[in-house]
This record gives C-alpha cells, sequence and structure tokens, in this order.
C-alpha cells in the first residue's frame, strides 16, 4: 500500500476518532496537534529528500501520524469554534429581535415553515449579543398565507424564542443535536407573530443571481411540481428527485421504502448524479466533435470529462450538495484528472481521496449513516471490479445486449446488498428481506425512468405527469411487497465491537479475499437476526427479575418493562401536531433498538393525550397482544382493528394480578366502583397506576418499581387506605422506584403516599422548559426531605434501571446527605454523551 494511500487513511481515522470524544479537549491541546503535525511533515520531507531508502520508509510513520493528529487537531479546533456560539442560557426562552438571512430551502410541514437563518444581530430588550452569538439559527414559523412570502436570500427581521439543539435522549432515537452541527445550527427557534411583533421583510434579492439564486431555484421548481402534480404524496416524491427536498414523503411512504430497502433510489444518489453526468457530457462531447475548430483546441475525450464533472456538480448544487453528492463529484473529479493525466491510479486512492475531500469539508459527515452507506456500496463495487460487459465482435444482438445488462444488474445488486445489510443493521436495526428483489425492480424503473422525466420536466413540465404516473405504479407494487409479513426484520442496537465484526464479516464476503476469509465471515452476517439478547446493547434481564426503560418524550409518559420474556409499555406519550408522535418519533425506535419486536401488554393510564397520544402508532407497528385502559369504549384507540378484529381490551382494576418469568404485576388503582362516577370525575382520577415486583435476591430487598401515571392527591390517599385496611402498607405499595405521579405537580406525591412507598429512588418524566411548572417545587422539596434521589428525564435522557440491582437498607441520615444519597440506574444521555450534546 502506497504512502499517500495510508496517509488518507489516517487522516480519516484521526477525524472518526475526534467524533468519539464524550467531551472535547482544551483548545490548545487542538493547537499543540496542529503544530506537531506540521512539524512531523517537516521531519518526514527531510527524511525522504535522504538517498538512502531505508531512511525515506522511516518517514512513513510520521507521515502517517501527522495525517492523523492533523485530522484530530483541526477537526477539534473546528469544533470549539462552533461550540462557542451557544446562546447564553439567560437568553434562553425570552423574545428577542433577531435579523438574519434566509438560507438554503423552505420545507413546509403541517402548517408550519422550517428554514435556517444567517445572523446578522440578535437583541434582548435594546441589549445586542456580541459574543456568543449563534451565526446560524433554524426557526419555525406558524404564518398562514405569508409563508409562501419567505425566500433564500431575503433579510427578515423576526421576534423569535430561541431553546440550544436538544441533545439525543433515548436508545434508537435520533441524533437531532448532531444533525443541526453538521448544518452549524447552534439554536432552534419560533417566531413570533403576535400584535407588536409582526415579522418585516427589510430585503430581497436585488437580482437573480444575488445570495440564495440556488435555493430560489429550487424552492421555484418544487411549487412548479406541485401545481403540476395534485397528488401531494407524489409531487414529494417528485421534489425528493428533481431537487433532493424530501420533506413532502410522508411517513407512510417512508416506511415502505425502508422496509423494502430502496430509500437510497428517493434522494439524489450518487446513481442519479453520475448518470445525469454521463447524460450531460455525452451530449456535449457530441456537439464539441461537431466543430473542428473546438476539436483542435481541446480534444472532445478530454471535453467529455471535464463537462461530465461540471454538470454532475451542478446538478448536486441543485439538489442540495449531500453527502452522496459531494462522494459522487469528487470521486469524478479524481478520476477525471487522473484519466487527463495519464495516471492510472488503483480504485483505493480514488476512493480514499474522495473520503478526505468530504470530511475536510464536513467532519461530522463521518457520523452520518449517509457518509458509510455511500461510501461502502462504491467502495466495493470499486474493488469488485463490476462494470458492463462488453458483447463479443460481431455478437451484439439487443438480446446479447439485454443479457449482459441484466447480469450485470442482478452482480451489482447482489454485492450492493451484501455489503449495505450488515450497515443497515447497524444504524438502522432493520434488515429488510426483500430488498434485493424490490432494487431489481425499483433501481432501472427510477433510474432510467422516473429521475429523466422529473429532470426533463424542468423544461417541459407535462413530463412531470407521467413521471407521476410511474412513481405511483411503482409505489404500489412496493407497498404490496412491504406488507409481506417477512418482508423486513429487525434487530437490536450492538456494541460498537459487534458492530464492527459484523461490518468486517460483510466485507469479506465482497471484496476481493481468499476463500477462507469468505467462509469466516459468513456465520457472522447469518446469525445477525437471532443473535441472544445480552449481545444488544442494552440485554433483556434475567428470570425473576425485570427492567424499566422510562423514555424521554417531552412532556408525557411512556415506561417500557421488560421481563425475560415479555415487554410491557405504560402509555405512549404525547401527539406533537398531525404529522408526530411520541409513538412513532421515541417508543417505536427504543423497541426496535432494545430488540422487542412484541408487546405482550400495551396499559394506557388514561385519555389525556400526553398519555395516548402516541399509542396508534405503537399498535401499527408493533404486534400488541392486549390493550389495558381505563379508556371509555367509544375511544378511538378501543376501535383499532388488528388483522381484521378488534385489539383485545382489558380495563384496568385494582386487584388485577399476574406473573410473568417470575416477576409479579399489580394493578393499584382505579376501582372497579370509580368507572360507574366517570362523568363526575378527571381523567387523571380513573388513571392506571400499576406495582411491580420481582424475586427476592440473597442479602438484597425485593426491587419494585410502581407506575402512578396521573393519579392525585385523593387517588393517593384512597390507595393508602386500601393497602392499610389490607394490612399491605408495606407488602403491597413498597417501591423501590417510582416514577412520580402526575409529573410531579403539585397536586399529586403527597406525604403520606411517599411515605407508604418508600422509594429510593424517583423518576420524573416531563418536558424541556414545560408551560405547567412540572415538576412542582414544593415536590421537588418533599422529595429531598424524605432522602429521595431523583432524576429527570430533561437532563437525563431515557432513564434505565435492572431490578437486580436492588439495595441494601440504607440510614435515613444518609439518605438525607446528596453527596451520599444511594443512587440507582443509568441516565441514557450520560452513557452516550458527545461533546456536541
Amino acid at each position: 500500500m502506497s504512502l499517500w494511500t495510508m496517509a488518507m487513511a489516517a487522516w480519516v481515522v484521526g477525524v472518526a476518532f475526534q467524533l468519539q470524544q464524550p467531551s472535547l479537549v482544551a483548545l490548545a491541546w487542538a493547537q499543540g496537534a496542529c503544530a506537531s503535525a506540521l512539524l512531523m511533515v517537516l521531519i518526514s520531507a527531510w527524511l525522504m529528500s535522504r538517498s538512502r531508502p531505508g531512511q525515506r520508509r522511516a518517514a512513513w510513520p510520521l507521515v502517517w501520524l501527522a495525517c492523523a493528529l492533523l485530522a484530530w487537531g483541526s477537526t477539534t479546533w473546528r469544533a470549539h469554534a462552533l461550540m462557542q456560539q451557544a446562546l447564553p442560557p439567560s437568553w434562553q426562552d425570552q423574545d428577542l429581535l433577531l435579523q438574519g438571512q434566509v438560507q438554503g430551502l423552505p420545507t413546509l410541514r403541517g402548517g408550519s415553515l422550517g428554514f435556517d437563518v444567517a445572523v446578522h444581530s440578535l437583541a434582548l430588550q435594546g441589549k445586542t449579543l456580541d459574543q456568543g452569538m449563534p451565526s446560524r439559527v433554524m426557526l419555525y414559523w406558524q404564518a398562514g398565507e405569508s409563508l409562501s412570502q419567505v425566500q433564500a436570500g431575503q433579510v427578515w427581521r423576526w421576534t423569535v424564542r430561541l431553546q440550544p439543539p436538544v441533545p439525543t435522549g433515548n436508545p434508537g432515537g435520533f441524533d437531532a443535536a448532531l444533525w443541526l452541527l453538521d448544518k452549524g445550527v447552534r439554536a432552534t427557534g419560533s417566531v413570533r407573530a403576535k400584535k407588536g411583533q409582526q415579522p418585516q421583510l427589510l430585503q430581497s434579492p436585488s437580482h437573480w443571481w444575488s445570495d440564495g439564486a440556488v435555493d430560489r431555484l429550487r424552492q421555484g421548481i418544487r411549487e412548479a411540481i406541485q401545481r403540476q402534480v395534485p397528488d401531494a404524496r407524489l409531487a414529494g416524491v417528485l421534489s425528493g428527485l428533481t431537487i433532493g427536498d424530501q420533506s413532502g414523503i410522508g411517513r407512510e411512504d417512508w416506511d415502505v421504502f425502508r422496509k423494502t430497502s430502496i430509500a437510497h433510489l428517493i434522494s439524489i444518489s450518487g446513481l442519479h448524479i453520475a448518470m445525469v453526468g454521463w447524460m450531460g457530457s455525452t451530449v456535449l462531447a457530441w456537439l464539441w466533435r461537431r466543430s473542428s475548430r473546438l476539436m483542435h483546441h481541446w480534444p472532445a475525450p478530454v471535453v467529455q470529462l471535464v463537462s461530465g464533472v461540471l454538470v454532475a456538480t451542478a446538478y448536486s448544487l441543485l439538489a442540495g450538495w449531500g453527502v452522496p453528492a459531494q462522494r459522487t463529484v469528487c470521486m469524478m473529479a479524481v478520476w477525471a484528472l487522473l484519466r487527463i493525466g495519464g495516471r492510472p491510479w488503483p480504485w483505493p486512492p480514488v476512493w480514499l481521496a474522495a473520503a478526505v475531500v468530504v470530511t475536510v469539508m464536513d467532519p461530522w459527515a463521518l457520523c452520518q449513516a449517509g457518509f458509510w452507506l455511500s461510501f461502502v456500496a462504491v467502495g466495493v463495487l470499486m474493488s469488485s471490479g463490476t462494470a458492463v460487459e462488453r458483447p463479443e465482435p460481431g455478437d451484439e444482438s439487443w438480446r446479447m445486449r439485454g443479457s449482459i445488462m441484466v447480469r450485470s444488474l442482478v452482480q451489482t445488486q447482489w454485492l450492493t446488498t451484501l455489503s449495505l445489510t450488515p450497515l443497515a443493521a447497524v444504524f438502522f436495526q432493520q434488515v429488510s428481506v426483500v430488498g434485493f428483489a424490490a432494487n431489481l425492480l425499483a433501481i432501472p424503473v427510477f433510474t432510467a425512468l422516473i429521475t429523466p422525466l422529473a429532470l426533463g420536466g424542468v423544461v417541459w413540465p407535462a413530463l412531470w405527469g407521467v413521471a407521476a404516473w410511474f412513481v405511483s405504479m411503482t409505489v404500489k407494487v412496493l407497498a404490496w411487497m412491504a406488507h409481506w409479513s417477512w418482508a423486513s426484520t429487525h434487530v437490536p442496537m450492538l456494541p460498537m465491537s459487534l458492530s464492527v465484526l459484523v461490518v468486517l464479516a460483510a466485507a469479506a464476503l465482497v471484496l476481493p479475499v481468499p476463500w477462507r476469509w469468505r467462509l469466516a465471515g459468513l456465520p457472522a452476517l447469518l446469525l445477525l437476526p437471532f443473535l441472544p439478547g445480552p449481545w444488544s446493547l442494552v440485554p433483556p434481564p434475567v428470570p425473576g427479575q425485570f427492567s424499566v426503560v422510562a423514555a424521554d418524550v417531552g412532556q408525557g409518559t411512556s415506561v417500557l418493562v421488560r421481563t425475560a420474556r415479555h415487554a410491557l409499555v405504560f402509555d405512549a406519550g404525547p401527539k406533537v401536531g398531525d404529522q408526530s408522535d411520541a409513538g412513532q418519533r421515541v417508543v417505536v425506535p427504543l423497541l426496535v433498538a432494545l430488540g422487542v419486536t412484541q408487546l405482550d401488554e400495551l396499559i394506557i393510564s388514561h385519555r389525556d393525550a400526553d398519555h395516548v397520544g402516541g399509542a396508534a402508532s405503537i399498535v401499527r407497528e408493533v404486534p400488541v397482544t392486549l390493550l389495558r385502559s381505563s379508556l371509555e369504549d367509544e375511544h378511538p384507540l378501543r376501535q383499532t382493528m388488528v388483522g381484521g378484529e378488534p385489539l383485545r381490551h382489558r380495563r384496568c382494576e385494582a386487584g388485577q394480578h399476574w406473573q410473568w418469568d417470575g416477576v409479579d404485576f399489580t394493578v393499584v388503582h382505579p376501582r372497579a366502583e370509580d368507572y360507574a362516577r366517570r362523568a363526575d370525575l378527571s381523567p387523571n382520577a380513573l388513571s392506571c397506576a400499576v406495582r411491580i415486583q420481582a424475586k427476592t435476591l440473597p442479602g438484597r430487598e425485593a426491587a419494585s418499581v410502581f407506575l402512578a401515571g396521573d393519579i392525585e392527591a385523593q387517588q393517593e390517599a384512597d390507595v393508602v387506605a386500601r393497602a392499610q385496611a389490607l394490612g399491605e402498607q408495606v407488602a403491597g405499595l413498597r417501591s423501590t422506584v417510582l416514577v412520580v405521579p402526575h409529573h410531579g405537580s403539585k397536586t399529586s406525591s403527597t406525604d403520606a403516599f411517599l411515605q407508604a412507598v418508600g422509594p429510593t429512588q424517583a423518576v420524573i418524566q416531563v418536558g424541556r422548559r414545560n408551560g405547567y411548572g412540572h415538576p412542582s417545587p414544593e415536590v421537588v422539596a418533599r422529595y429531598d426531605e424524605l432522602g429521595v434521589a431523583r432524576v429527570a428525564t430533561p437532563a437525563c435522557g431515557a432513564f434505565l434501571w435492572n431490578s437486580s440491582e436492588a439495595p441494601l437498607a440504607q440510614p435515613q441520615a444518609l439518605k438525607r446527605d446528596p453527596a451520599q444519597r444511594l443512587r440507582l440506574g443509568e441516565c441514557w444521555r450520560q452513557r452516550s454523551r458527545h461533546y456536541w450534546d
């Protein structure tokens, strides 16, 4: 392997190492690393200038180390610059006067317009923020008809409220903070359009070539597609193929595309860009050959190479300049330069050179699934030498050409499927069983028909109607495949070491390596869907014990409880607007990440939206055996059909008891007679409350958890009174962990209830900066006075606890000392911490 190949690989390794840091080192270390790297380069140059081969070889390790250090140091330096743009805490959730320029393509979802803004000035009550001001923010504006007026390049003045990016808080959750950091966004917020706070358009672009010209063109094309194609679903797909805007593609369509593994075709992929570059260069080369004068100055092959790169670059800019676009343009540029210079390189340097260019422009792209999916697929195809086979001279019939094309497509898709399936399992915890067949159908249709028609529609809009028909027919077939019960399977989140092993096993199968290496990697791939629980990142409990994951769902409740072979979800979190809910955003990805493929029970405590809002998404995505709730018969969730039959339902009633794998479950509220007074009671008064107890471990207390729902003071008193009447105050209510009633509202967590339950650890599920004042300071003080350790999901993220961590008895004096207070479980946000959180 050459010096330059290893140097480029060292650069990528250095960037990757920096991105794994939980916190940033001091800036001086980054500056020192960059200076050391430059010194190593000078020493290496001096050693390589010596005539002896041995001395030249001695410089190679220094070059590799210098590249890795320079990559690590420069990325850390850039990260410090971005972190210094954090919004001061005192400026958060305040009415700020922001002036800035709209950048990028505005996107409309659920009546709210989202767009990036390059900040010019930021002021609070007349005081301008000079230091620590974010250079770029993302705003959301609900403003009705005026939304269409917002265009890239305009300068506006808004009254806004800003917040820092919220880090990922749950296993399997989307890392919004990383996504925003990659865009250079250090705050998000909403436009305040109340009386006296109306936004003002200060300046519009004076010329078509002014700032934001490309994005205005993209916005115009999107609006033209929407006018030409009335069906919003089809228009969304065509916008994705034409200008790289995926905001119009609905959740149901994305589910189909993921299950059939063709999502890469809906976005602007490298295949699309290469095809457009090839088509444009072919036409320009044909025209060039028509002029002998032009041919005399520049040969047609050179013009074709250069024009291919230029056309691909133009299309990539039109498509939003994503990672696949960057990778494709870089590779095409490197390949064109090498061909023009007459220096054929093997594939690794070309491949690594593109990776280096992408990570120099955007180091955080290395954390994107798209980076690895894109580069691994291309690397595998380049290494295997797959190319379109040419027919023998004299045997160029259309049948022979068709046969060669089919064989080439099957071979390419087979290699791509083998290489990307493990990556899909690692990044998305999903493996498409029908992906190979679906791609054999979709790749020719999208590449040869739909995408050219979509691009042609820019010139002749009528072609969008034809393209929409092909999209409709193709999506129908894909949806039929996606609804097969075995269309896709899920795997749990894997530890980093096991993830690397699986990816290497796939590489051994597809790369040109000895067969014994390939056979060694085969078992790891075949066993991937059947890995036992202990191999997952969050393994299930042993028989007799249970585990709890109190998810961070915002202002709402959702708790996953697992035994050795069963799973239950208590509440489903809130609904957020018309397009999103906690079930779809948080709970389902969490279940997938932890390897939960079926729920034995879904308990919905009561009808409030912050508890039932995500239930429909859970039932739609995960098989549910039984729904237990206090919901009325007419509630929409009670009408849900599963497999042509109504979802089984059982009403929550105090005294209900069942056992899974040696773990006892008991419903403690509401009473059966409470339902007769439903009209006179609030929904909170009928909230289900459940206590779960594990088997006692030697030398420890019996571990238990109390899921209180939204019961309030009166219901707490009833629960305690019933336990006392039965003589079960200790055995019936005592719990190791308490999910705090009603999010810590001042109407709950009474002293008598807390004395009866006697928790060691309290978990408060609330929304960040919620408008209800939860948790109440009075309630927090009550828990502190009793010496109960507590965590809140905004700071903790998901709270994870296994009942095998049952505590030993602790003196009350130690409980009251916060420094010595026993704390149970762990916070996901701490476990998966990164410096951008």
